[in-house]
């Protein structure tokens, strides 16, 4: 604990502030997408980013916040949520990243998973998350 305590204070202050916005965003979509469409929450994430802009980062380093973000969050942190907090907060640093969903089949279970990427290059994933999971076609873009 006090070795996470001591990365946390030694990180920026920037960076500070961009984990705890990340671990409360994904606080408030957790719940949201509990009540509310897919479609809907996007939407009000993607508004709710022109009230304050963050200054231009790099997105594998943001996708690394909002995972440890998750991991310290009460209840398990699902990929679409995960994927969800990644676009609100890379949209307001001004990139237009695209949600991605996919699914696969293994025998009779079908899997399926969210991930974001950026002018088609996925972020925080394999390079070939793609190829792992079948898109739907089209994106839903931020």
């Amino acid at each position: 604990m006090r070795h996470k305590l001591a990365k946390w204070l030694a990180s920026s202050p920037a960076e500070r502030r961009l984990l705890l916005e990340a671990w409360l965003l994904l606080a408030g979509v957790g719940a949201g997408l509990r009540f509310l469409p897919l479609r809907r929450l996007q939407d009000l994430l993607l508004r709710s980013n022109r009230l304050r802009r963050l200054p231009s980062g790099d997105p594998e380093r943001m996708a690394r916040l909002v995972g440890i973000a998750s991991r310290h969050q009460i209840w398990e942190v699902r990929c679409l949520e995960r994927s969800l907090v990644l676009q609100a907060l890379l949209a307001r640093c001004g990139t237009c990243p695209d949600l991605r969903i996919g699914v696969r089949r293994e025998g009779d279970t079908l899997y399926a998973h969210a991930w974001i990427e950026v002018e088609g290059r996925p972020v925080g994933e394999a390079r070939d998350i793609a190829g792992s999971f079948r898109p739907f076609p089209g994106a839903f873009s931020a």
